[in-house]
C-alpha cells in the first residue's frame, strides 16, 4: 500500500529521470551535430586544399638552409630533400584535423625533446596561417570571379546587340582563353522536336581576323556535329577533342583537320522551358575546364539568353510596328489612288529593303466556274513591262498554277535558278527578261477573284517572313481598292456610255438627211474609227423568213474609196454568202477579210480588191419585225471590235433605222406632195384655155417641165410633139 507521500516521490523521481533522459538524448545529439560538424568542417578543408592544389602548377615545397631559402623543385611537381626520416624531425601540418603537408627539420642539433616542442608550436601557428592565406586567396579569387560574372551581367543586360552579348560572354569568363565563340539561333524553340534550322547570329575571333562563314548563314540542325551530345539544360565540354570518347572519329576530323581545333563547349541557350539556341565555343589547344569556370559561364550564358531573346521580341515588335505603320501609309495612298497606275505604284514600294524592278496589274475574266479564264494588264511600271492592254488565256499562261491553288497568299519566289515551284518551262519566260525573284499577290474580294499584281526585281531578293506578312496584307487592301477603282470605272463608263449614247441618240433624232445619220455614226461609234468607207444600205423589199431581197440600195455613203470603186446598188444573188454574213439579230464582225472562211470568192474579192478592206463590220437595220437593210463599215488595216463598242452600235443601229425610215417616209411625201402640186398647177392652166390646140401645147409643156423629161401627146392617129 502506498501512501499520497510515496505517490508524489515516485512522481517527482520519474520527472527527474525524464529530465536526465532529455538532456542524455539531447547531449548525444549535440555530439553527432559537433561531430558532423567536425566532419563537414575537415572534409570541406580537404576539398578546398585539393582544390587548391590542383590549381597551383607545383606543390609548395620549400628548402631551409644557412645559406638560403628557396623552393626545393624548380620544375614539375616539387620533391622533398633526400634526407631519410629517421636523420629528420617530421611534424604534420593540419587543419581541422586533416593533414595538409609537413614540417620536417633536418639533423636536429638541439635535444629532441626542445626541438620537437619548437616543431609542434611551428607547425601549429604556420598550418592556421597557411589556412588564412588559403581563404584569404580563394576569396580574393571568388570576389574576383564574382566582380567579373558582376561586369559581365551588367554589359549583357545593357547590351543594345548580340554581338555586344557575346563579347560580353567572352571578355568576363573562361571562354576568353578559346580562340572562336558563336552564337547561333534556332528558328524555333526546341520542344519535343527538333527545329529545322539555326541561324548563325553572332561571331567572335580572337585574331580580329573576318569569319569564314558570314552571319546570317542557315543551318540544318540534324547536321550540326555536336548537337546530338547537347542538351536544353546541360552544357557539352569536349577538354580533347582527340581523346574524348564521345567525338566519333567523322566528327573529331572534322574539329582538328578542318577547324584546327582541340577543344571545343557548346552551352545552351535557354529561357525558361525554352531551348532558343546555342553558344559555341573552340580553342586551338587542349583546356581544361575548371567546375567554376562552367558555373560562371552557365551563370552568364542563362542571362544572355534572357536578353536575346528580349531582343528577338523587341525586334518582333519594332518589326510588327514596321510592317503596320507601313502597310498604313500604303493603304493612304492605295484608298487616294487616281487610276491603276497609282495602284501598281505603290504595289512596288512595299519591300523594306528594295523597291521592285518591274510591275504589272492585271485583271481577270472568268468562266462559267468562276474561275479566272483571261487576264489583262491595265497598269504597268518599269523597263520591258509588258503593255497595258495585252490579254492571255490563262490555261496557256506558265504561272497560272502557282497562284491559282492558292488564293489567300503571295507567291514569294527569291530566286528562279533555284526554287522547285518554278519549271522550265517558266523560267524560260523569265530568265530573257532578267527577272530573278518574283512576287505574285493574287486579289480576291469576298472569294471572287479579281486580278492579280505581278512584281520582279533582276537581282536575286531574299524574301523572309516579314516580306510574306507585307505582301498578304497588301494584297488584301489592293483587293478591296482595285474592287472599288473597278467599280467606279465601270460606273463612270457607264455614265459616258449613257452620255455618248444620249447624245448621239440625240443627234440621229435631229438628222434631217442621210448625211446627217452618217455622220453622227462616225462621231459617235467604232463606225467611224480608222475607216475607209461607212454606207447606210437598203433592201429593195425587207428581208424575210420566206423571201429575200433582190437587190441592195447604198441610201448614202461616207467613203475614202474612188468612185469607181463602189455602185449605188449590188444585186445579192452575185454574193451567195450573204445569207450567212447578214443577220437580223446581231451585227456580223470579220477581223479578217483575206482568211475569213464565211466569205465567198466574190465578197472576199469585191472587199479585198476593190474596198482594199481588211476588216468589215455588218450590222442589221431593223424596224419592228421588218428588217430593212444594214450598215456597213470597211477598215483597211485590221481592226479589233470590243464588246462595248459593238454594244453601243446595235444600240443606235435601231435609232437609226427608225430615222432612216423617217427621212424616207420624208422624201415620199414631199415628191407626193410636189407632185400634187405640179397636176393642180397644169391642171389649172389647162382649163384656162378654150382652144385645143392652147390646151394640149399647154399640158404637154407643163407636165414635161414638171417630170423633166420628153413628153408626147397622141390622139388618134395624128402625132403631136412638143419638145421642150
Amino acid at each position: 500500500y502506498f501512501s499520497e507521500e510515496d505517490a508524489e516521490i515516485q512522481t517527482i523521481l520519474a520527472t527527474q529521470v525524464a529530465i536526465a533522459l532529455e538532456n542524455a538524448r539531447s547531449f548525444a545529439a549535440s555530439e553527432e551535430a559537433r561531430r558532423q560538424l567536425d566532419e563537414l568542417a575537415r572534409r570541406l578543408t580537404r576539398e578546398g586544399w585539393e582544390s587548391y592544389l590542383d590549381s597551383l602548377e607545383s606543390d609548395l615545397v620549400f628548402d631551409y638552409s644557412p645559406e638560403e631559402t628557396s623552393p626545393a623543385a624548380e620544375n614539375g611537381k616539387g620533391a622533398e630533400t633526400t634526407v631519410s626520416d629517421s636523420a629528420a624531425l617530421v611534424h604534420p601540418l593540419t587543419i581541422q584535423g586533416e593533414a595538409i603537408g609537413q614540417l620536417k627539420l633536418v639533423e636536429p642539433q638541439m635535444k629532441s625533446d626542445d626541438a620537437a616542442d619548437i616543431v609542434t608550436a611551428v607547425a601549429a601557428s604556420l598550418s592556421a596561417h597557411l589556412e588564412n592565406l588559403r581563404l584569404t586567396e580563394q576569396t580574393q579569387a571568388a570576389l574576383a570571379q564574382t566582380d567579373a560574372l558582376y561586369r559581365g551581367s551588367d554589359q549583357v543586360v545593357r547590351a543594345t546587340n548580340i554581338d555586344d552579348i557575346l563579347t560580353a560572354v567572352i571578355e568576363n569568363t573562361y571562354l576568353g582563353q578559346l580562340d572562336q565563340a558563336n552564337i547561333l539561333l534556332f528558328d524555333r524553340p526546341w520542344d519535343d522536336t527538333a527545329p529545322e534550322t539555326m541561324r548563325l547570329t553572332a561571331v567572335w575571333e580572337k585574331s580580329d581576323n573576318p569569319s569564314l562563314i558570314p552571319v546570317g548563314t542557315d543551318f540544318p540542325v540534324a547536321q550540326f556535329p555536336t548537337i546530338n551530345l547537347v542538351s536544353h539544360d546541360t552544357p557539352l565540354i569536349i577538354n580533347n577533342i582527340d581523346t574524348d570518347e564521345r567525338v566519333d572519329d567523322m566528327m573529331r576530323t572534322f574539329y582538328i583537320q578542318g577547324l584546327g581545333m582541340h577543344s571545343g563547349v557548346v552551352f545552351p541557350l535557354t529561357v525558361g522551358d525554352q531551348w532558343i539556341g546555342i553558344i559555341t565555343a573552340h580553342s586551338t589547344q587542349v583546356l581544361e575546364f575548371r567546375d567554376e569556370d562552367v558555373r560562371q559561364i552557365t551563370s552568364l550564358v542563362d542571362q544572355a539568353a534572357t536578353v536575346i531573346q528580349n531582343l528577338r521580341l523587341f525586334e518582333q515588335t519594332q518589326a510588327a510596328l514596321t510592317i503596320t505603320e507601313s502597310l498604313y501609309n500604303y493603304s493612304q495612298r492605295l484608298n487616294v489612288a487616281a487610276d491603276f497606275d497609282e495602284i501598281i505604284q505603290v504595289a512596288a514600294e512595299p519591300s523594306l529593303k528594295d523597291t521592285a524592278d518591274r510591275a504589272l496589274l492585271y485583271t481577270f475574266d472568268l468562266d462559267e466556274t468562276g474561275k479566272p479564264e483571261y487576264s489583262e494588264v491595265i497598269a504597268s511600271r518599269g523597263d520591258e513591262a509588258i503593255p497595258v492592254g495585252s490579254r492571255f488565256y490563262l490555261p496557256d499562261f506558265p504561272f497560272a498554277r502557282l497562284w491559282m491553288s492558292d488564293p489567300h497568299n503571295a507567291i514569294l519566289i527569291s530566286d528562279i535558278t533555284a526554287d522547285s515551284r518554278v519549271d522550265e518551262k517558266m523560267r524560260a519566260v523569265l530568265e530573257p527578261s532578267g527577272t530573278h525573284s518574283l512576287a505574285i499577290l493574287p486579289l480576291t474580294n469576298r472569294g471572287v477573284w479579281i486580278g492579280l499584281i505581278s512584281l520582279a526585281w533582276y537581282d536575286v531578293y531574299e524574301f523572309d517572313e516579314t516580306d510574306q506578312q507585307l505582301y498578304n496584307s497588301l494584297a488584301t487592301q489592293a483587293s478591296s481598292v482595285l474592287h472599288n477603282r473597278l467599280l467606279f470605272k465601270q460606273t463612270d463608263e457607264a455614265l459616258s456610255e449613257t452620255a455618248a449614247l444620249y447624245q448621239a441618240s440625240a443627234d440621229i433624232n435631229a438628222a434631217t438627211s442621210f448625211d446627217d445619220i452618217i455622220n453622227a455614226l462616225r462621231q459617235h461609234t467604232i463606225l467611224g474609227r480608222n475607216i475607209n468607207n461607212l454606207s447606210l444600205n437598203y433592201f429593195d423589199r425587207p428581208w424575210t423568213e420566206n423571201e429575200q431581197p433582190e437587190w441592195v440600195e447604198v441610201v448614202t455613203r461616207w467613203s475614202k474609196l474612188p468612185d469607181s470603186a463602189v455602185m449605188p446598188r449590188y444585186p445579192l444573188s452575185a454574193f451567195p454568202s450573204a445569207e450567212e454574213l447578214l443577220r437580223r439579230d446581231e451585227p456580223t464582225i470579220i477581223e479578217d477579210v483575206l482568211d475569213d472562211p464565211r466569205l465567198d470568192d466574190n465578197v472576199r474579192s469585191l472587199y479585198a480588191e476593190r474596198f482594199q478592206a481588211q476588216s468589215t463590220i455588218f450590222v442589221p437595220l431593223v424596224l419592228g419585225n421588218q428588217w430593212v437593210g444594214y450598215i456597213n463599215a470597211i477598215y483597211p488595216q485590221k481592226a479589233e471590235f470590243p464588246d462595248q463598242d459593238v454594244r453601243r452600235v446595235i444600240a443606235l443601229s435601231r435609232q437609226a433605222a427608225v430615222a432612216i425610215q423617217s427621212i424616207r417616209l420624208l422624201e415620199a411625201t414631199e415628191a407626193r406632195a410636189r407632185r400634187e402640186q405640179a397636176l393642180r398647177e397644169i391642171a389649172a392652166k389647162v382649163r384656162g384655155s378654150a382652144d385645143v390646140d392652147i390646151v394640149m401645147r399647154t399640158a404637154v409643156q407643163e407636165v414635161g417641165k414638171a417630170l423633166g423629161r420628153r413628153t408626147h401627146i397622141l390622139l388618134g392617129d395624128n402625132l403631136k410633139q412638143d419638145v421642150n
